[in-house]
C-alpha cells in the first residue's frame, strides 16, 4: 500500500471513530432524557393520587358534616303529580321515586323524612290535580314539595288535564306564586319534567324551565332518562304493583333514574 493509499485508510478509520463515537454520545442523550421524562410522569403521577386521596377525603370529610348536621331533623316531603309520582307500574311501593328519593335524602344529608302520600294521581294535570290538592298542600306545611305536571296537561286527546303550553306555564307560575303565599317562603320546590311523550314533552319542558329561572326554582330535567330509551320503561304486559305495565310509564329502572336526577336539585336546597 503506497503512501496516498495508508492515508486514505488512516482517514477511513478515524471517521468511522468519529461516527461512531457521535452515535454512542446521542443514544446516551436519548437513554438520559427518556430516563428523565419517565421519572418527570412517575413524580407528576404521584402528585396527581395525592391531590385525588385529598380531594376524595374532603369531600367525604364535608358529607359527614352534612348528614351530621341534618341526623334525625324531620323533613316533610310532599311529592305532587300524576301517575308518574303515583308510582304505577313499578314493581314495589318502595321502588317508586318518590320513596328511592326519600331514602336518599336519608342516607345522604341524615334527614328523618316523612312522605306526605296521596297527591299524585293517575292521568291528572295541574288544571285539576293542582287545584284540588291545594289546600291540603298548605295543611301539611311541608319542607320539600315536588311538582311532576305536563305529560296529561300536553295531550290534546286527554279533554280534562289538556291546556296549551302558555296556559300550562301561566297555570305553573301562578300555582307556586300561591304555593309560597300559603306555605312560606321558606319551602324547598322542585319542578319535574314531563315524562316519554317526544316533541311534545320538549314543548312544554323548555315552558317547565322558563317557570323555574322566573321563579328561582330549580328543574330536575328527566329527559335523559326516557329519550332514547328503551329500557326504563316496559315492557307492556309486565307484572307491577298496580297492575300490569302499559309499556310508557317508567319501570323500576326509570324510577331510580327519575330519583337521582332530582335527588342532585335536592341535594343543593337541603344541604
Amino acid at each position: 500500500m503506497g503512501k496516498k493509499g495508508l492515508l486514505v485508510f488512516i482517514l477511513f478509520l478515524m471517521t468511522i471513530g468519529v461516527l461512531g463515537g457521535g452515535g454512542y454520545y446521542y443514544q446516551a442523550k436519548v437513554n438520559k432524557t427518556g430516563e428523565k421524562a419517565q421519572q418527570q410522569y412517575q413524580a407528576d403521577l404521584l402528585k396527581e393520587q395525592q391531590r385525588a386521596a385529598a380531594a376524595k377525603a374532603e369531600k367525604e370529610k364535608e358529607a359527614k358534616q352534612i348528614y351530621e348536621k341534618h341526623k334525625g331533623k324531620e323533613l316533610v316531603y310532599l311529592p305532587i303529580g300524576s301517575s308518574l309520582t303515583a308510582g304505577n307500574f313499578a314493581t314495589k311501593k318502595s321502588k317508586t321515586y318518590v320513596s328511592v328519593l326519600a331514602r336518599l335524602i336519608h342516607k345522604n344529608l341524615g334527614y328523618d323524612v316523612k312522605t306526605i302520600e296521596g297527591y299524585g294521581k293517575s292521568g291528572t294535570g295541574l288544571k285539576d290535580n293542582g287545584t284540588d290538592s291545594f289546600p291540603h298542600l298548605i295543611a301539611n306545611k311541608p319542607d320539600l314539595v315536588t311538582i311532576e305536571f305536563g305529560t296529561f296537561d300536553l295531550n290534546p286527546n286527554a279533554k280534562n288535564t289538556y291546556v296549551s303550553a302558555d296556559k300550562f306555564k301561566k297555570n305553573l307560575e301562578n300555582f307556586i306564586e300561591e304555593m309560597r303565599k300559603g306555605a312560606g317562603k321558606k319551602i324547598k320546590i322542585i319542578l319535574v319534567t314531563t315524562w316519554n311523550s317526544g316533541q311534545s314533552s320538549l314543548r312544554y319542558d323548555r315552558e317547565i324551565q322558563e317557570v323555574g329561572k322566573a321563579e328561582d326554582v330549580p328543574v330536575a330535567n328527566i329527559e335523559s332518562v326516557w329519550m332514547n330509551r328503551t329500557d326504563t320503561y316496559g315492557p307492556k304486559g309486565e307484572k307491577a304493583a298496580s297492575g300490569k305495565s302499559d309499556g310508557w310509564l317508567a319501570n323500576d329502572k326509570g324510577h331510580k333514574e327519575i330519583a337521582d336526577v332530582i335527588y342532585s336539585q335536592a341535594y343543593r336546597l337541603l344541604k
